[in-house]
């Protein structure tokens, strides 16, 4: 019996909106790393400045 509803094109759409929502999402995550990247700078930890006893 086919009630209409063809998963396999509901599977589609729904892949393709999620991928209209997470490219613009990945494009902008990826230009800030690349544009912070080497000026946001971690503190130095302890190991790193700790001085030998």
């Amino acid at each position: 019996m086919s009630d209409g509803l063809d998963v396999r094109a509901a599977v589609t759409r729904s892949m393709l909106g999620w991928g209209v929502v997470a490219g613009p999402f990945y494009i902008v995550f990826g230009l800030i790393l690349a544009l912070t990247r080497g000026r946001i700078r971690p503190d130095p930890s302890l190991a790193q400045s700790a001085q030998p006893r």
